[in-house]
């Protein structure tokens, strides 16, 4: 392969999953409102990355916009899970103890014992064969020289690479820079990524697919004006909102009875879930009518939400930041009569542990202000 000529096995752009790595992960709570925290899940979204392109899946997307302020999902989101799952799966693997032991080794060999350097060009030739044979790579990446210091170390997909001047030059996809193509070149001081970071070495960490979990996606034209039935995402579960029928409905009705009389927040979606948000009169409130049954939406007691056949209209529909509603938008869907918002409740949990089978939740009505007050639009397509 001449200078300056690449082959690329992926468009940095679809390894983006809308927001870069900004996570907070709480290990351990500690009175007085204290807690043990690292950052980032960066072998997650590398393992996510790359768990869809082995299945053919586009990658969801969800733009950080959507979860202002923190601008990244908040735990209990499915596609949060989703990274941490594959952050403590990244862990679990034999390779990943050279996050350590590199933090402690010299940069350059010490009698017998091999440097981060010597053993880098060996990790090169091994990535640069895996890619040749058309195989995306996670690299370890590291800049610790102590292993009390190696959660400063860091987990990138590199899916190509050329040649400059002589040198290798990988091409990576980089979780703390989405959807933009990072270079990573040898320098007498390190490995220089031009994304301004710079690190010691690197190694092939080992990576298996595994089968990605259902995680809807926000619409793809964030621009387009809202003019028609859509379909509705919760912000901070990520889950998508469907009709139902409860076992009441088909007990009363008998067993054949499809009439929904029920929503839940569900890992799935189908272009069936559309939902239509139209105003009784004028800009009075809305009706929210899923568009197959015509069936509406209505604030219950206790906070509960449900679908009847034959309601007024009791929604007041809040665009984030005001004007027209358009798909990429947040919006708060809030009930005249009590003043609270249509949303839901998320898993909340201690310490970060797997979730390999998220469930579905159910609606309710959460205060206005909160952040799981917030919908988005749903990609249908």
């Amino acid at each position: 392969m001449g200078d300056g000529t690449a082959r690329r096995l992926l468009d940095p752009r679809s390894a983006d999953l809308g927001f870069a790595n900004r996570f907070t992960n709480t290990v351990l709570d500690l009175p007085g409102d204290r807690a043990v925290r690292t950052a980032g899940r960066c072998g997650g979204i590398s393992a996510v990355v790359l768990d869809h392109r082995t299945a053919d899946v586009p990658v969801p997307r969800w733009d950080a916009r959507l979860f202002a302020p923190a601008h990244v999902p908040p735990d209990g989101h499915l596609l949060a899970d989703a990274v941490l799952t594959r952050q403590l799966d990244s862990f679990a693997t034999p390779s990943a103890v050279r996050f350590l032991t590199w933090s402690a080794l010299p940069d350059t060999d010490l009698g017998p014992v091999a440097g981060v350097r010597r053993r880098t060009r060996h990790e090169l030739d091994r990535a640069v064969a895996m890619l040749d044979a058309g195989r995306p790579v996670v690299l370890g990446l590291v800049s610790a020289r102590s292993p009390v210091r190696a959660g400063d170390n860091h987990q990138v997909v590199t899916y190509g690479h050329l040649r400059r001047h002589g040198r290798t030059v990988l091409l990576l996809a980089d979780s703390n820079s989405p959807g933009r193509e990072v270079e990573l070149d040898e320098t007498p001081q390190g490995w220089q990524a031009s994304n301004g970071a710079r690190w010691r070495g690197f190694f092939v960490h080992r990576w298996a697919p595994h089968p990605p979990p259902p995680v809807p996606t926000p619409s793809r034209h964030a621009s387009r004006r809202v003019d028609g039935p859509v379909g509705l995402l919760h912000v901070t579960s990520g889950r998508a909102l469907r009709a139902a029928s409860t076992r009441s409905s088909r007990t009363a009705h008998g067993a054949g009875h499809n009439a929904p009389d029920a929503a839940v927040l569900d890992v799935r979606l189908t272009g069936g879930d559309r939902w239509q948000v139209d105003a009784a009169t004028g800009d009075g409130p809305v009706h929210v009518r899923h568009a197959t049954t015509g069936r509406a939406l209505v604030a219950g007691t206790g906070g509960q939400v449900r679908l009847h056949a034959d309601a007024p209209a009791t929604w007041r529909l809040e665009v984030d930041g005001g004007g027209p509603w358009r798909e990429g938008d947040r919006v708060r869907l809030v009930d005249d009569g009590s003043g609270r918002a249509l949303g839901a409740v998320r898993p909340r949990r201690v310490v970060p542990v797997p979730v390999r089978h998220p469930g579905r939740l159910a609606p309710r009505l959460v205060d206005a202000r909160s952040p799981d007050a917030w919908w988005t639009v749903a990609d249908l397509a």
